[in-house]
């Protein structure tokens, strides 16, 4: 690892383990004499706010050993055992919350609510491991939170101010008779830290999840926000009660940061094959009218991306020879169509987290991106895997729907470069080894269109 991935990496986890801090407002103004603070947290205290809201950082302290509180906006008790709520009530703090650091706070992946089991074992819903051993672990530590066993986490952060924070109040205006408590995720630090902002999950004290909601972290990240709810208000225009995706409530900016919450959706995990649910789900989402491969808006943005990347352009001109004069229907495109983000529901299909939606898309995009994922990374070659890669999706949607193998090849091929440009735009390098893996998949495909 290079000095700088190294930096980027150490930056990744002081984000994450700071992510408690949203439940602050903008202007809050850190600070401790707590020489026990850990570099991560003293990092923060670097960032304070010129004349901000004045809050003080205690570690691992007991209620007699607390600061003057008077003059205090907020407190944040690090693993302070013998702090309760109504300690800090008592102080003056009208907000507070304790919420368990998950697995810990050397590696922080959730912020899980500790006001009642059922919230507890609820906040969890935030994530859904995508193995059996996976799955194992987590209903365990699900069903120890519910049963109020504190075997679950070690490390806890209680957050006590003045007021509700933006943030919780810009939610509560969607419930306004829920006692809402949030879990905070951090997303997954193999990623850059342009590739995810802070996500959050609704639940109220019965452990019913209620919404979603997701915080931009840059100006991209804001962007897909801004496209996730202009797709989710056409979806739901145009499939009324029929739409079982998740559901806009509001998007905007919440105290400086462009935030989107939606429903949750239920439903069970669905598998690595496209099923004949599979197939009608996307088949829904294609209009009866027809235009020009190359007029459409994806083929519009690959044009314009890959002329910054030569060894692209020519995979990119060898499958639009393939569609040149080639008219399709009309598509929406899901852009991450995947397993983990797909649900089954009552036998039918739906899908979330619409952030990379394509209104004006291609058929075969989806279900392209969607055996890619569920294909295992170098065991095969490129070849073997470009070949498996269409049988697969041939055998929901070859020639007795109209299209060719050659087609559906060159479809596969802009499916595979939008899959890499997405990548690019979470921060990976056209050097990295899994754009590296796509791209040879798809110039082995382009190459085949040209034969």
């Amino acid at each position: 690892m290079t000095a700088r991935s190294e930096s980027a990496t150490r930056m990744r986890a002081y984000a994450a383990a700071l992510t408690w801090a949203y439940l602050f407002p903008a202007d809050a103004a850190f600070h401790s004499d707590d020489d026990r603070l850990t570099p991560v947290f003293r990092s923060l205290l670097e960032q304070r706010e010129p004349n901000g809201r004045d809050v003080q950082i205690v570690w691992g302290s007991s209620s007699g050993r607390l600061p003057r509180l008077e003059d205090r906006y907020g407190l944040v008790a690090v693993n302070c055992r013998g702090i309760s709520a109504r300690d800090l009530q008592e102080a003056g703090f009208t907000y507070v919350r304790r919420l368990a650091v998950v697995p810990s706070l050397a590696k922080p992946r959730w912020f899980v609510p500790l006001d009642s089991r059922a919230a507890a074992s609820a906040g969890f819903r935030i994530h859904t491991p995508t193995n059996r051993v996976g799955h194992v672990k987590f209903n365990a530590v699900r069903a120890a939170a519910r049963l109020g066993l504190p075997v679950w986490y070690r490390d806890t952060i209680t957050i006590a101010q003045r007021a509700v924070p933006p943030i919780e109040q810009t939610i509560q205006s969607l419930f306004p008779e829920s006692a809402l408590r949030l879990t905070l995720s951090t997303g997954d630090l193999a990623w850059p830290d342009t590739a995810r902002g802070l996500r959050v999950m609704a639940v109220n004290l019965a452990g019913e999840v209620l919404a979603f909601g997701k915080f931009a972290s840059s100006r991209i990240t804001q962007q897909w926000l801004e496209n996730e709810a202009a797709a989710l208000k056409t979806l739901t225009a145009r499939f009324g009660e029929r739409w079982s995706g998740p559901r806009l409530l509001s998007a905007g900016e919440v105290d400086g940061t462009f935030a989107l919450f939606q429903t949750p959706v239920e439903g069970a995990l669905v598998g690595p094959e496209l099923s004949s649910a599979h197939w009608r789900f996307l088949a829904s989402l294609q209009d009866h009218n027809r235009k020009p491969v190359s007029e459409t808006a994806l083929v519009r943005t690959l044009t314009e991306r890959v002329a910054d990347l030569p060894p692209l352009a020519s995979i990119f001109d060898s499958a639009m020879a393939t569609l040149a004069g080639v008219s399709l229907p009309v598509t929406i495109t899901h852009g991450d169509f995947a397993p983990c983000n797909v649900r089954r529901v009552d036998g039918s299909i739906s899908a979330f987290d619409w952030e990379n939606a394509v209104l004006d898309g291609l058929p075969m995009v989806d279900a392209v991106t969607y055996r890619l994922a569920s294909i295992p990374r170098n065991r095969d070659t490129p070849a073997e895997v470009s070949v498996r890669l269409i049988d697969s999706v041939m055998r929901g949607h070859g020639e007795p729907n109209g299209l060719s193998r050659d087609v559906i090849r060159a479809l596969a091929v802009l499916a595979l470069l939008a899959n890499i440009f997405r990548s690019i735009d979470l921060g990976r390098s056209f050097s990295d080894p899994e754009v590296t893996w796509v791209t040879q998949i798809a110039r082995e495909l382009a190459m085949a269109t040209s034969l």
